[in-house]
This record gives C-alpha cells, sequence and structure tokens, in this order.
C-alpha cells in the first residue's frame, strides 16, 4: 500500500510540473513464468511530458491488477506496478503515429504468501496512436516487461486508451505544427493544447489565397491596419485519412456442441438373489393304525392273521418320510444370508484405481505393496540416478502390475546451486530420464507424465551438503481418474460424488498426506475456454472432499485445460475420457 501512495504522489507532482498529455489505460497481462498465473486485467494511468530532438516524452505510468490468481500456490493477490518510460514517435500520416517505448519500473505483490516476490522489471514495446483531432487520440500498445530477479521472469502487457491534452505542456503532436503557426503569424504566442482543444474553429475565409500563398501575411500592413488579419488564417484542412478499420476480432466459433450420443448405460446385472429352495413338503404322518382288538371269536375264525399282516405293511414308508427332516435345519436360513458380505465388498472400476493408487503413494496403507521407493536421486549437475536407486523402476512396474488406469506423474527437482532457469531446465532433463527407465520396466508412456519444478519445494535444508543431496531427486506420484464430466460443464456428476466420497473415507487415519486435484477438457473449443473449465472441474473435486471433512489446506487443485488427454479426441468416446478430473496423493517428504 505505500509503494501505491508514493505512485500516486508521483503522479500529482508530474501533473504540477508541465504535464502536457494523460492517458487512462485498461488491459490485460499474459503471463510467461512458472508460477502458472492467470490471465488478469489491468487498469492504469499514464501522465506525460513533452521533450525535444531524439526523445519526444517523458512518460510516468501506473497499472493496477486486482485478485489475481497464483495457480501453484492457490492464492489470489492484488499487484500494483509503477514505471517510467522514454518514448520515440515515428509520424506515418498527420492523424496516425507509431511509436516505441523503453523503460524500468517496480511490481509489487500484495499477499506475501504466493510462489514469487515483489521486484524490479525492465520493458519495452510499441504502440500506435490514433488522433481524432489536434490532440485527442485513440492509443494502443503492447510491452514485454523482464523480471531483473524473480521466479516468473516475464509477461505480457496490451492496453487501450485515450490521450487527452493536460496542463500548459506541448504534446508530439503540437510540435510538429509549431512552424505553421510561427510562419503565419510570428507576433502571436502558440496556442496551448488546452486552447486549441477547446477554441471554436474559425468562419471560413472568403478568400483562401492566403492559405495556398502564405506572402500577402507575411506583409506587415494588414496587421496594423486592422485586427482582423491577426485572427490566424483557417488551419489547412488535409483531407482527414479514412479511419483505420481494425479487422473485427475473430470471434471463435462457438464449440460445435456435437450431440452427446445418447449412451444407454446396461442396467446392472442384478445378481439373482439365492433360490431360497422350499421347505421339504412333510407328509404328515400317518396316523398309527389302531389294531382291533382281536374279537375272540371261537377258535375256527382264526383266518384274520392275513389281514393283520397287511396292516403293518406301510411301516417302512414311514420312515422314508420321515428322512427329508433334516433339510429343514438351520443351516439353510444361514445359506442364504451368507451372499450379502460380497455384495457389500464389490468396488466398481473407479474405487480400484484409488484403492492402488493410494496404496502406491502411501507407505503401510496396503501391506501388499512396497510404497517406499518413489523417489530417484542424481549427483550434483548430473542425469545420472544414483547407483542405490537403480532398481526403483522395476520394482513400482511390479506394483503397478497390469493396471492402465492409474496414471504417474515423474516431478524433477534440484538444489539451489546455479541459475533458476538452467535449474529449471535440468530438473525437467531428470524428470525426462526417469521416465525412461519406467518404460524400460514394461509401464506404458501413455501412463507417464513429466514435469520439472527447479529448486521449489526442498524436502531438506540446501545450507548443507547432505540436504543438497537429498533435495536434487525425481518424485514419482501416482493418480487415479475420479470423475468424469458432461461436455461443457463444471458440475461434479453424482457417480464423481461418491467416489470423492470414497476417497475422504480411505484417508482417515492419513491425516498428513495431501491432495492434488488436477482436471482436464477434450478439445472442443479454445483454448483459453477449456483451461478455465478445467480449472473449474478441479475445484469442484476439491469443494466436494473439504465437504467430506478433508482440511482445504491438504487439497490443491489445478487446471490443464486440453493440453493432457488420455485418449484421442477425434472420438466421441475418447473425448468423453478426457473431460475428467485425475487426484494425485502426496505422501510428506522424508
Amino acid at each position: 500500500m505505500k509503494k501505491v501512495l508514493l505512485s500516486l504522489a508521483a503522479c500529482v507532482a508530474v501533473a504540477t510540473a508541465g504535464v502536457n498529455e494523460i492517458t487512462p489505460t485498461f488491459g490485460g497481462v499474459s503471463p510467461i513464468d512458472t508460477r502458472k498465473l492467470e490471465d488478469h486485467l489491468t487498469y492504469g494511468l499514464r501522465v506525460s511530458l513533452g521533450l525535444s530532438k531524439f526523445i519526444d516524452q517523458l512518460e510516468l505510468g501506473y497499472d493496477y491488477s486486482p485478485d489475481v490468481e497464483f495457480k501453484r500456490a492457490g492464492k489470489i493477490s492484488d499487484i500494483h506496478r509503477l514505471y517510467l518510460n522514454i518514448i520515440k514517435d515515428f509520424r506515418l500520416t498527420n492523424s496516425i503515429v507509431l511509436y516505441g517505448l523503453a523503460g524500468v519500473g517496480h511490481e509489487d505483490i500484495v499477499n506475501s504468501k504466493v510462489d514469487g516476490d515483489s521486484g524490479y522489471f525492465a520493458q519495452y514495446g510499441a504502440g500506435l496512436k490514433l488522433y481524432f483531432t489536434k490532440s485527442i487520440a485513440l492509443r494502443a500498445e503492447a510491452r514485454h516487461a523482464l523480471k531483473f530477479k524473480n521466479e516468473s521472469p516475464a509477461s505480457l502487457l496490451y492496453t487501450v486508451g485515450f490521450s487527452i491534452p493536460f496542463g500548459g505542456g506541448s504534446s508530439s503532436s503540437s510540435k510538429k505544427e509549431e512552424p505553421i503557426v510561427v510562419q503565419s503569424v510570428p507576433e502571436q504566442k502558440a496556442p496551448s493544447l488546452v486552447e486549441i482543444f477547446l477554441e471554436e474553429k474559425p468562419t471560413p475565409v472568403a478568400a483562401p489565397e492566403p492559405v495556398v500563398a502564405p506572402e500577402p501575411v507575411v506583409e506587415p500592413e494588414p496587421v496594423v491596419a486592422a485586427p482582423e488579419p491577426v485572427v490566424e488564417p483557417e488551419p489547412v484542412v488535409e483531407p482527414e485519412p479514412e479511419p483505420v478499420i481494425e479487422p473485427e476480432p475473430v470471434v471463435e466459433p462457438e464449440p460445435v456442441v456435437e450431440p452427446e450420443p445418447v449412451v444407454v448405460e446396461p442396467e446392472p446385472v442384478v445378481e439373482p438373489e439365492p433360490v431360497v429352495e422350499p421347505e421339504p413338503v412333510v407328509e404328515p404322518e400317518p396316523e398309527p393304525v389302531v389294531e382291533p382288538e382281536p374279537v375272540v371269536e371261537p377258535e375256527p375264525v382264526v383266518e384274520p392273521e392275513p389281514v393283520v399282516e397287511t396292516v403293518v405293511e406301510p411301516e417302512p414308508i414311514i420312515e422314508t418320510v420321515v428322512e427329508p427332516e433334516p433339510v429343514v435345519e438351520e443351516p439353510t436360513l444361514a445359506s442364504i444370508v451368507e451372499p450379502e458380505p460380497v455384495v457389500v465388498e464389490q468396488l466398481s472400476e473407479i474405487e480400484e484405481g484409488i484403492i492402488a493408487a493410494l496404496a502406491l503413494s502411501i507407505p503401510g496403507f496396503d501391506p501388499l505393496y512396497s510404497s517406499d521407493h518413489r523417489y530417484f536421486n542424481f549427483n550434483f549437475d548430473s542425469l545420472q540416478i544414483l547407483e542405490k536407486d537403480a532398481n526403483v523402476a522395476d520394482l513400482i512396474a511390479k506394483d503397478l502390475g497390469q493396471r492402465t488406469n492409474i496414471l504417474i506423474k515423474a516431478e524433477g527437482y534440484t538444489d539451489i546451486v546455479g541459475s533458476k532457469w538452467y535449474n529449471l531446465k535440468l530438473s525437467q532433463k531428470r524428470a525426462n530420464v526417469v521416465k525412461s527407465e519406467l518404460i524400460k520396466s514394461g509401464i506404458s508412456p501413455n501412463q507417464i507424465e513429466t514435469e520439472g519444478y527447479g529448486a521449489n519445494n526442498p524436502i531438506k535444508t540446501n545450507a548443507t551438503p547432505e540436504g543438497r543431496a537429498e533435495n536434487r531427486r525425481v518424485e514419482v506420484l501416482f493418480a487415479a481418474p475420479v470423475a468424469y464430466f458432461n461436455f461443457d460443464s463444471a458440475v461434479l456428476p453424482d457417480e464423481g460424488s461418491k467416489a470423492v466420497k470414497f476417497i475422504a473415507d480411505k484417508l482417515e487415519g492419513f491425516g498428513s498426506v495431501k491432495v492434488r486435484a488436477e482436471g482436464h477438457a477434450d478439445s472442443v473449443g479454445s483454448k483459453l475456454y477449456n483451461l478455465k473449465l478445467s480449472q473449474k472441474r478441479a475445484i469442484a473435486v476439491k469443494d466436494k472432499l473439504v465437504e467430506y471433512g478433508i482440511e482445504a489446506d491438504r487439497v490443491e487443485a489445478r487446471g490443464f485445460g486440453e493440453d493432457k488427454p488420455l485418449k484421442s479426441n477425434a472420438t466421441e468416446e475418447g473425448r468423453k475420457q478426457n473431460r475428467r478430473v485425475d487426484v494425485l496423493f502426496i505422501n510428506p517428504a522424508r
């Protein structure tokens, strides 16, 4: 804030000391740096002082950019820029002036927690002025700003504004008309820009000869005889140049919204409920035949004995009917309840990928994985992997197995020795070396991404040789796709919300593990639009993780637009796979 007040004070001081032109501006900034800032707007004010000879103007400027997002740090900050330029004009016509500029300035980043510090910068650029009157002009400009010492060394700034006269100075356009005014009326003081701007055009003179031939004006008699000749002759009205018709901005065609194929998802195969065998029908036991008491008859009536034998015969039938009774025992009910645990433990393909990524990333998450081998170390200023890490790629390939839905990211780092640019390139080369080793171990190159971060994110202090040796590393991270989005949408689908809840539940007990949500898009639409859309998708997953209990400072959201497709964008199925968010799990440093 202190620099802002100093900037405003400097502007007021220049305005009261002969400033002849003031220009409010509006435009944008495209950073070219490793912080990966968002493109952002900027508002500014310029005041300039007309000079002479080789340098036409000395200009003091101030630009203000509110709420700039530093994507890597996940922070937002205001940016103030104060600078001083020298300007050289090159007049093309009476109403069109091309100019070049060069200068120095200071950039102040208000939020000190972002990945980047305030610092001085140099800039150069070019611009165009289109004059509507003698002193009012439309001004368009492009500048390239280079930081002297910073991790984000360059930015491209483009602005437009209106230059209007101010004070009593003389601008570059009016300076070039001064010889004509002096020749016409040598006795009269040259009018200021404000007077020229405010004066009414004189009534056309009946005889235009003085304009064509200035000899009569030089004669002193008309000036002494009458005051009328003192009035300036009508300025030579040059034919106004046809306004430069700027080409209409190329309106990128709205992305062709291909009708999403109606994907009739097959109904989930509902496993038939186990058939409950009907309980065997227990036939009622026949009532025991009560033998009639033998009729005491005279002996001759003993013949009924055969009848008694026939009544006793059904006894074997009773035995066969009793045999099925064991089927009705309790084990039959237990067999009906057994399938329920199988249904609960069944995982979807996304959930299986999440489990594998967690096990590969977090030591101790699953004893079947030896996930302690996530680092490759290097000697100083070397691309040779240390001998102790020679078999790390084979161990990763062994744990990964045939899982093609797991993504691998090799992130390269260096110690602090050397320039930032050199270390950035060296770290990228180290990440590429590790990728080659993983491919040799049988992992598909389509599953591997690389990125170099230079001396950023040290895991040990760079003040000791041991700490610097630990920082010269390539760290391997593992990720799994957790959500696929509809076309041109950042709304988290129900299936993705379920997967995020699954992650939150699994991270209980691993409070030191951090999560990075990386958003992606297909190639339909402009790159800038897709970059913003992918960032929104990543933020949707982050917000849902926070909602399910993960602390906000443990979750990072980054968008990559259409730059990292998982499948080909030539087919609808490929584009559907690319509209996704991957989640990486980052274990604490060693």
